[in-house]
Order: structure tokens, then C-alpha cells, then sequence
């Protein structure tokens, strides 16, 4: 749990992680719990003011992809979108990536941006 500044997002406030892995393939599940739907809206509508942040279709209040730097490891890309009163997002999980990683060794150890989308959607079902 990250009391404050998920993804380092000021204002957006506290959330839960859980990493998960299938196989090889890991990844990392956001949830942020708001007061009401308005809060929500506000949360994703703070992701998609980060820089290099887009909005995309795929689910009903849109989703937002962005690329998130923790550290020295390298960039994670997120997709993330809101039902109600919750925000949820799909995420690489940064202990597997290596700085210097080819597409390929990148897509055996995580999700594609499809893969998260669709996750996604299961979650927010």
C-alpha cells in the first residue's frame, strides 16, 4: 500500500498494489479507492496530465497510458481506467526489466499493451 503520490502522481493520493506473474510474464495491478464517482474522475484525469500521457478508447470513461521511471529501472508503461468510485490500473512490473532490453527479451518477461488492456477490462468487470 502507498499512503501518498501513486506512480508519484502528486495529489492522486494513496492506493494497493499486487504484482502478479503468469510463467515468465509478470505485471503489477493498481487500485485506488475514491469517495465517489467525481474523485475517481479527478484521479485518472491527474494520469492523463503527466507528460507523455494519452488518452485512449477502449472502455466505457476512457483509459490512460503512461510511462512511469522508478529509480534506475527502466520506464513501466500502465494502462489505467476508472468504474465508479475506482480507479484501476495494469502495469510492467519494474524487477524484470533491464536497461538495454530488445523488444523481444522485454515481451518474454511482460504483458503487451494489449495484454494489460484486456486484463483490464476483466478487472474493472
Amino acid at each position: 500500500y502507498v499512503i501518498k503520490d501513486v506512480l508519484g502522481v502528486g495529489g492522486v493520493g494513496g492506493g494497493a498494489f499486487g504484482y502478479y506473474r503468469d510463467g515468465d510474464k509478470r505485471w503489477r495491478a493498481l487500485t485506488l479507492a475514491r469517495e465517489d464517482a467525481d474523485q475517481a474522475k479527478d484521479v485518472l484525469a491527474s494520469f492523463a496530465k503527466q507528460p507523455g500521457a494519452t488518452k485512449e478508447k477502449g472502455v466505457e470513461g476512457g483509459l490512460v497510458r503512461l510511462m512511469h521511471k522508478e529509480g534506475d529501472a527502466p520506464p513501466t508503461e500502465w494502462i489505467l481506467a476508472r468504474k465508479d468510485k475506482v480507479v484501476i490500473g495494469i502495469g510492467d512490473e519494474a524487477r524484470v526489466l533491464r536497461a538495454g532490453m530488445t523488444a523481444e527479451e522485454n515481451a518474454k518477461v511482460s504483458l503487451t499493451k494489449e495484454q494489460k488492456t484486456e486484463r483490464l477490462k476483466k478487472a474493472l468487470e
